[in-house]
């Protein structure tokens, strides 16, 4: 499993995370909501990035809120 950082844009701002999986097209298959990010953008401090790599989602992660939330957000 590769580590990617993400972004979930809500429309007024985003929320950053970092995602385990396979592949990029494996996240974009069950979360086309996501952004994946080649690389820490330039507003980020190094600790901010330090951080958010440091705790990864797992893509199947089925009990998971804030995945399951993306889910959710879906049917409304």
């Amino acid at each position: 499993m590769k580590k990617y950082l993400i972004c979930y844009d809500y429309g007024t701002g985003g929320v950053w995370k970092s995602l385990l999986a396979e592949s990029k097209q494996l996240i974009l298959v069950k979360y086309p909501e996501f952004n994946i990010v080649e690389s820490k953008p330039a507003w980020m401090d190094d600790n901010q990035y330090s951080d958010i790599m440091a705790m990864p989602l797992r893509l199947d992660d089925e009990n998971n809120e804030f995945l399951n939330a993306i889910i959710n957000d879906r049917s409304t």
